[in-house]
């Protein structure tokens, strides 16, 4: 009697009987692609990190020889991730267990990892990863807090990856890349510059960054743009607010801040990197110049694309956090910056990340804008979160009551009153 592949992964997994021999199994057409997929969910192994050998091979041998220009054990890195091992069109098995949702669309790479994987955590192109496990729902994740708040006392950052709801992250995706088509043709009408044009916008910040600095004169909603960042009219949407509202994300910011009491700066800023547009780059810097009205707080990076070495992201020199506090220059554009010198002793990482990943980052800590090197539009927001003990004069999240508050006496926000924090990357 043969059997379907669910059905022996099935019985594999519940250990319920011994699962027939794999010779059994009803596969047809297992590519290669797949094949890692089936290895990844049995060994946990991440193709990208070591080396094809014969320990690592994937165990349908038997279906591997069948499979038409299967020549290789081990396919193209973006594909060994994906959420959902698909054997056959009329088989699937999603995420590692029954009920995960199904992938949409020839050749996406789901945003949930594999569970067997996720528990074995990953290792990034630098710096570590922190090892998760995620629970039934997606309404919590467990991490190992001590090696977390290890890395980030260490380093002055933590890559936590599938940290966020993908569902949340593809729709505001789609949110902000609407947003930025709107936007790009009112910024076309009071400029005459296209906003994803790289010569056209090198001609408008020359001349706004000349003698005269025009760039101050502009309207407060063209100034973002003209640095990559939504206007706050978008940033105030209430569907930006849901990323404060991750339950997982909320653990990880109460231990690293040592409260339960959380508060968000409101609101956050989204940003849009086109592509060779060297004025939307933040320069090296650290948050806390940029927030000087808060004594602690964490930044969280969510992109909302996948930041690879072309797309860019951002850079951070581990362990510059030790500096503390550093004196910072300004510029027309970007107001505050330190000189590249400043953080020379210390190693310079790219971090590379998907949809659902999040870095977090203390205040001190140098970092700026990797360049836009792809042809696509880069999109990505900065959270910062306080503990609720911290006074402010600025506008917050309370995330427990889950509503905005305003400061005593502080009209409601304006897209003329920015209050400044800008910062980030």
């Amino acid at each position: 009697m043969r059997v379907s592949v669910r059905s022996w992964i099935s019985q594999r997994r519940r250990g319920e009987r011994r699962p027939p021999p794999l010779r059994r199994l009803r596969v047809r057409r297992l590519g290669r692609t797949d094949q890692a997929r089936v290895r990844l969910l049995f060994t946990g192994r991440d193709p990208r990190t070591r080396p094809a050998s014969r320990s690592v091979r994937p165990p349908f041998r038997a279906a591997r020889r069948r499979s038409a220009g299967a020549r290789r054990a081990h396919p193209a890195p973006a594909a060994c991730l994906s959420g959902e091992v698909v054997l056959h069109p009329a088989q699937r098995l999603r995420g590692g267990r029954r009920g995960a949702p199904a992938l949409r669309g020839p050749g996406r790479v789901a945003d949930h990892r594999l569970e067997s994987a996720a528990r074995r955590g990953a290792v990034a192109a630098f710096g570590r990863r922190i090892p998760y496990r995620r629970s039934e729902g997606m309404s919590q994740l467990t991490v190992d807090l001590e090696d977390l708040v290890a890395t980030y006392e260490r380093d002055g950052y933590a890559l936590l990856s599938g940290m966020l709801d993908p569902t949340l992250v593809d729709g505001l995706g789609g949110l902000l890349q609407r947003q930025l088509d709107d936007w790009s043709d009112r910024f076309l009408q009071a400029t005459g510059a296209r906003i994803t044009e790289s010569r056209q916008m090198d001609a408008l910040v020359a001349g706004l960054t000349g003698p005269d600095r025009a760039y101050h004169a502009l309207d407060q909603p063209l100034q973002h743009l003209v640095r990559g960042e939504f206007p706050l009219d978008v940033r105030l949407r209430e569907e930006v607010r849901a990323i404060a509202d991750q339950r997982p994300l909320q653990e990880v910011l109460a231990r690293l801040l040592g409260s339960a009491n959380l508060r968000m700066h409101y609101p956050p800023m989204l940003r849009f990197k086109p592509p060779d547009q060297p004025q939307s780059n933040v320069p090296l810097h650290q948050d806390s110049s940029y927030n000087a009205h808060l004594e602690r707080f964490v930044t969280v990076g969510v992109p909302f694309c996948p930041i690879t070495d072309a797309c860019g992201g951002v850079n951070v020199l581990a362990g510059s956090h030790r500096l503390g506090r550093l004196a910072h220059e300004e510029r027309v554009i970007w107001g505050n910056y330190v000189e590249p010198e400043a953080g020379r002793a210390f190693e310079d990482r790219h971090v590379l990340m998907e949809p659902g990943d999040v870095l977090v980052f203390g205040p001190e800590l140098l970092h700026y804008s990797h360049p836009n090197r792809s042809s696509r539009v880069r999109f990505s927001g900065d959270f910062r979160f306080f503990p609720g003990a911290i006074e402010t004069d600025r506008h917050y999240y309370d995330i427990e009551r889950g509503t905005v508050v305003a400061p005593e006496g502080v009209a409601p926000r304006t897209d003329t009153d920015e209050h400044g924090c800008a910062a980030g990357a």
